[in-house]
């Protein structure tokens, strides 16, 4: 006889692959536990009892789709993550993207926003921006919205990790200080906190969107 775990682990994987065919969200290889632990916490927000009675509601009504997705995604993301990806980037990476002359990146599952946003600066301190262009995308329309936004809170910009900047290298020379804020491509306007905008802030804004681009880096 089958472990109650066993049936619910198989009504996982059968939301999961209707999902998938319905509306083109792939979260089949997200791992297991995580996914069970959500999973039932979203069956318990739409009082629903079993995780069959969910794969009905999420394959015939939309927005509970999106509610479903939003339980899913994970939404965690601050200025400068992982700064060992930085400084790499900086001293591998930069040097040959001053060979194109044009770059295209694009931040899948960007949340909201604060690694895209450091990458504009980074670009923007190696006196690239201006011949970048980055695309960010999430599945997550709140966590978008703020992305596009572009305000970050005053005490988490003084929390940016120094060893990261240029500057630790050598002074920022008068051509990195970036102009005023621009409206982005998306006629968006974009916001930023008053010290953003005084030291790091690129001159335009990257372009958020809820669906995915076909670029690449």
């Amino acid at each position: 006889m089958t472990h109650p775990e066993d049936l619910e682990d198989v009504e996982i994987e059968l939301l999961l692959e209707g999902v998938y065919r319905r509306y083109g969200y792939d979260f089949r290889d997200y791992a297991l536990s995580s996914l069970r632990r959500r999973i039932r916490e979203r069956v318990r927000e739409e009082r629903l009892t079993t995780v069959s009675g969910l794969k009905e509601r999420v394959l015939h009504d939309p927005e509970a789709m999106e509610r479903l997705a939003h339980g899913l995604s994970i939404n965690v993301s601050t200025m400068f993550r992982d700064p060992d990806l930085y400084r790499v980037f900086r001293s591998k990476v930069v040097p040959i993207l001053r060979t194109y002359p044009f770059i295209r990146i694009w931040h899948a599952g960007c949340s909201t926003g604060e690694e895209v946003y450091s990458m504009a600066i980074l670009l923007h301190e190696e006196g690239l921006y201006e011949r970048a262009r980055l695309y960010a995308t999430d599945i997550n329309e709140t966590v978008l919205h703020k992305a596009k936004s572009g305000i970050f809170p005053l005490k988490a910009m003084k929390q940016y990790p120094l060893t990261i900047s240029r500057r630790e290298a050598r002074p920022p020379s008068p051509s990195t200080t970036p102009p005023s804020t621009r409206a982005p491509s998306s006629g968006r306007r974009s916001e930023t906190t008053s010290s953003s905008r005084s030291t790091t802030s690129p001159p335009t804004a990257p372009s958020m969107s809820s669906t995915p681009s076909s670029a690449a880096t």
